[in-house]
């Protein structure tokens, strides 16, 4: 995926970065399905599914530096793909 990021200059706080970011791509995946039976523990049923396909996605962010070398960031956002996974968008 492609990430673009966006940096409003809407808090002025020295060393606190917001952002939103943009995303955009094509992601690929694999998946195993599998139910628990009672009588015999989980079994496996199909491991041939691969939900790959488009996504797109947006988020916003921040990150602070206690130093030159030394931060922490954190994001909250939304994505949302288009798969190859039976038709269906998940």
């Amino acid at each position: 995926m492609i990430r673009a990021a966006y940096y409003p200059d809407i808090i002025d706080i020295s060393n606190l970065d917001i952002y939103l970011l943009f995303k955009l791509g094509y992601a690929f995946g694999s998946m195993e399905d599998s139910y628990y039976d009672p009588s015999g523990g989980t079994t496996a049923i199909d491991v041939s599914k691969e939900p790959s396909g488009f996504g797109v996605g947006l988020a916003i962010g921040a990150r602070y530096y206690f130093g030159n070398r030394f931060g922490i960031f954190t994001e909250l956002g939304y994505e949302r793909f288009f798969t190859n996974f039976k038709g269906e968008a998940w």
